[in-house]
């Protein structure tokens, strides 16, 4: 009895254990159907710039008969690929409070298999691109993906179902498709930074007097650019200018700067001096060179740029010695100098006649 009971435990355990591994085995083998795709959108700065103020959108659409994976490959229906919710990324510059040297949004692509309704099972193909658009500064991603839809029938309902979505040599991960755009990373010149520099001379000038200036940058609507103050002592404020709001006073002493970061073709700057605190500290002469080259007349500087720029204002305050007293005493000390000579000269002659 006692041997029976043990022989039944036994046989218990060894048939709980098969149905676990059993089980175990279909959750492990289980080939679960992938419906959906995640894709990346990805700006790239110089880190200094904070994002576009932009929209960027894409396109998917049937790509071409053909082959893959040694297989007959079909354009796919219209709508069997498509973006979920919308085809697009909007970007809202400054939203981090930070420049960043990359931004990253995540997208998705998702199946739609009403759209294969007459079609047969098989593998079918779209093309997804980003769409080019016009926002200076940026270089948009060109590369074209193809995007495979696995489309199979179900044996017992007799329906089509979408089996699989990938992207050739992938695992079919947000980072296999990927969109990235240059924005100040790698194409020099088309974004870019200037930096106003204050600076005093003469010899009645003083270090730390303190000079206004209103800074201003026009760009796209609601874009935001990155500025830092750098001061004397090398530590630094950073402050965020948008575009066409008021310009923003800033206060300089000498060897201190501001530098705007993330420029583009169509953005343009306008620094100005406060001439009046700048005379009323004594400060009579102010020029202003752009680079090498002495602006025009005034205490403004403005522009766009295409390369990296600096703008340096200096004031200069002198103060000649006075030299009047001298000037005017000068004759009469000449008189009296002939007058000794004569006096000499008549005395030693007295002295000799007697």
């Amino acid at each position: 009895m006692r041997r029976n009971r043990l022989f039944k435990m036994f046989t218990s355990a060894v048939l709980t254990g098969a149905m676990v591994l059993s089980m175990g085995g279909m959750t492990a083998f289980a080939d679960e159907p992938v419906t959906e795709m995640d894709f990346t959108k990805k700006v790239t700065t110089d880190g200094n710039t904070y994002s576009p103020a932009t929209t960027f959108a894409f396109a998917v659409a049937p790509g071409a008969d053909g082959s893959f994976d040694n297989k007959t490959v079909k354009a796919g229906p219209e709508g069997g690929l498509k973006l979920a919710e919308k085809n697009n990324f909007d970007f809202t510059p400054g939203e981090d409070a930070t420049a960043a040297a990359e931004y990253t949004k995540t997208g998705k692509l998702v199946t739609d298999i009403t759209a294969f309704a007459g079609y047969e099972p098989g593998i079918y193909v779209y093309n997804v691109s980003e769409t080019a658009g016009t926002y200076k500064g940026i270089t948009y991603d060109q590369n074209t993906y193809q995007v495979y839809v696995y489309v199979m029938r179900d044996e017992t309902t007799d329906n089509l179902y979408v089996n699989n979505v990938l992207v050739p040599g992938s695992d079919g991960k947000a980072s296999a498709l990927e969109f990235v755009n240059d924005y100040g990373k790698d194409n020099d010149g088309d974004v870019n930074a200037v930096t106003i520099t204050k600076k005093v001379a003469g010899n009645q000038s003083s270090k730390n007097d303190p000079f206004t200036f209103f800074v201003q940058v026009n760009g796209d609507d609601n874009e935001k650019y990155k500025a830092v103050i750098t001061k004397a002592d090398q530590t630094t404020t950073e402050i965020t200018l948008v575009s066409k709001a008021a310009a923003q006073e800033i206060t300089l002493k000498d060897s201190e700067s501001v530098t705007i970061y993330g420029l583009s073709e169509n953005d343009s700057y306008t620094v100005t001096e406060d001439e009046d605190a700048s005379k009323g500290l004594g400060y009579t002469e102010t020029t202003v060179k752009i680079g090498d080259a002495e602006a025009a007349a005034g205490y403004t500087a403005s522009g766009t740029i295409t390369a990296n720029t600096d703008v340096t204002f200096t004031n200069t305050k002198d103060v000649t010695t006075p030299t009047g007293i001298a000037l005017t005493f000068a004759p009469y000390l000449l008189m009296v100098a002939l007058a000794g000579v004569f006096a000499v000269l008549f005395l030693r002659r007295r002295r000799e006649e007697f």
